[in-house]
């Protein structure tokens, strides 16, 4: 049936899963509870935290996605680095 229609099976199931995409505003809201409890928390311990919750609603996010939305949504900021610059020899 794909042949007929001049797709490939991925192309077809890739768009299959694109239109199950997870409901983000509970994703949102989730990762929005504990970061308001512990504001400083890295990335990692929200996904541990959330896990459960999100296997409960049966949403399939792994940690790398979760990352990923929440940067793009700005659910939490990238950290700044600070950068240490050497003073430099005159030599003369």
């Amino acid at each position: 049936l794909c042949r007929l229609f001049g797709f490939s099976k991925q192309a077809y199931y890739k768009r299959i899963n694109q239109l199950k995409s997870p409901d983000y505003s509970e994703v949102k809201k989730r990762v929005m509870n504990v970061r308001t409890q512990l504001p400083k928390s890295g990335g990692r311990k929200v996904y541990h935290m959330i896990s459960s919750d999100l296997r409960q609603k049966k949403i399939k996010m792994g940690r790398d996605k979760l990352f990923h939305t929440c940067v793009q949504n700005i659910y939490w900021c990238l950290r700044r680095r600070n950068i240490i610059k050497l003073p430099t020899q005159n030599i003369g």
